[in-house]
């Protein structure tokens, strides 16, 4: 088929649905799936005039994964910046805890709860575990329900929240 006469021949509802499923299966939310759905749709819809078809599901998919393409990277960009934020306020509130214990003002409970509230849960029962009963790598994973690996990164990273504590002072 040429030109525009695909338009013509396509099931537009069908279309959405195919294309909704597709987008849902993919990124596990709905509201995005259905953004998903309408940007390509509007791709397909609003290629211009001109737009020579010769493969019509090649055309229809490569759009539909550029489409994705281009979500997948707003989102990095996105996470990468509330990441960034989120680092940001951390090492400011950092900074304020250790001046807080420097100068007596703030109670080793109260510490503790610093502490928790600046690290992931799993890196927190990580370092509890390793710490408060004296488990080793192996037991903290049959714990959590992890591999070794993955208790070891969480101690690493659980070092890493304190350690930027102890150096923001």
């Amino acid at each position: 088929m040429g030109d525009r006469q695909w338009l013509e021949t396509v099931d537009v509802q069908k279309v959405r649905q195919v294309f909704f499923n597709y987008f849902l299966a993919l990124v596990r939310n709905r509201a995005d799936a259905e953004d998903l759905t309408q940007m390509a749709l509007e791709k397909l819809l609003s290629a211009p005039e001109e737009t020579r078809v010769r493969h019509f599901k090649a055309y229809v998919w490569k759009t539909v994964k550029n489409v994705l393409m281009d979500f997948f990277r707003a989102k990095e960009r996105e996470d990468t910046l509330r990441e960034r934020l989120e680092t940001e306020a951390m090492l400011s509130e950092a900074a304020e805890f250790a001046k807080d214990v420097l100068t007596g003002e703030m109670h080793a409970v109260d510490q503790l709860n610093f502490l928790k509230n600046h690290m992931r849960e799993c890196w927190w029962l990580g370092l509890c575990l390793r710490v408060r009963d004296g488990l080793s790598d192996q037991e903290i994973a049959r714990r959590l329900g992890v591999s070794e690996p993955a208790v070891r990164k969480y101690l690493f990273k659980a070092r890493a929240v304190i350690n930027q504590l102890v150096r923001s002072h």
